[in-house]
Parts: C-alpha cells; structure tokens; sequence
C-alpha cells in the first residue's frame, strides 16, 4: 500500500504539458484517465489501472507562491530498464 494517494501541480502552459506528459508517461504505463476542460475548471490526472494519480492543471492561483522551495522532487515508478530509457 501507497501512503501517498495522488500529487497535482499548478502548471504555466496547460497544453504542452498536456502533450508532454501524455507522450512521456505512456513511456511508463501511465496514461490520462481524466479529463476537465471547462472555461472556468481544467485538470488531468494520470495513472494505472482507472486511478489518477499525478494531476495536472493550469487552475493555480497568481498570488499565491508556494514558500522558497529548493526543488521538488517526483519519482514515477517504472517496470523496466527499457521503460526509463524510453522515458
């Protein structure tokens, strides 16, 4: 079992991301399970198996910055050397 049930992350180009991580982390298995894409609500949330785990959405709010962080760090399982290489 997982501690953790899912990360999200405000992003500034909602669409690269999108084509990023749609082509990278099928790399690895995972694909977009969810999609919002409403004038005032978008996000989407990758994964396994039916469950969104890492989401993603443009929906940050301006004002608001998140402390002085050093970096975050996001690791995504893999099932094979193969996997992150292709990754």
């Amino acid at each position: 079992a997982t501690m953790i049930d899912h990360t999200s992350f405000s992003v500034h180009d909602y669409p690269q991301s999108l084509a990023f991580y749609d082509q990278t982390l099928e790399c690895l298995g995972y694909e977009r399970i969810f999609t919002i894409d409403l004038e005032h609500v978008k996000t989407a949330g990758y994964g396994t198996n039916g469950k969104p785990s890492f989401w993603i959405s443009p929906m940050g709010k301006e004002e608001e910055e998140i402390g002085k962080a050093r970096g975050v760090h996001v690791a995504f399982l893999a099932y094979s050397i193969e996997d992150i290489q292709a990754w």
